[in-house]
């Protein structure tokens, strides 16, 4: 649910331009006049999934729908691939990482922050 809620720049603008037009009240208006339909909708849609979620219809389209989040996924990485990939030690960094949390079950702002470190160190 939480990421369907506006994120933390729309938020933070939405309440500096509320702050400059009408002090903190305009601030509270515009932040929840952001936050709100999206909250609301989102509360909808999980209260109609909680209701209807056993029907074998609601199952069949979510079995259906995984497969295209895989698919959309792979497309990210296909896109990113060519740009990320630019000599054989960054190859061996995804493997690495690839890995280390695939395999050895590390939680990936580790292996991030790993990376990380690692940049600093070889590439600066």
């Amino acid at each position: 649910m939480a990421n369907a809620l506006p994120g933390p720049i729309t938020t933070k603008m939405s309440f500096f331009t509320g702050y400059k037009v009408a002090g903190f009240t305009g601030a509270g208006a515009s932040t929840v006049g952001l936050i709100l339909p999206s909250f609301i909708l989102m509360i909808a849609l999980a209260s109609l999934y909680w209701a209807y979620k056993d029907l074998p219809a609601v199952k069949g389209s979510l079995k259906a729908v995984r497969p295209v989040v895989i698919a959309l996924l792979a497309l990210v990485v296909y896109d990113i691939f060519p740009s990320s990939i630019v000599s054989w030690h960054t190859a061996l960094i995804a493997v690495i990482a690839f890995c280390l949390i695939a395999f050895l079950n590390i939680h990936p702002a580790i292996v991030i922050v790993l990376a990380a470190l690692l940049g600093i160190v070889v590439y600066r």
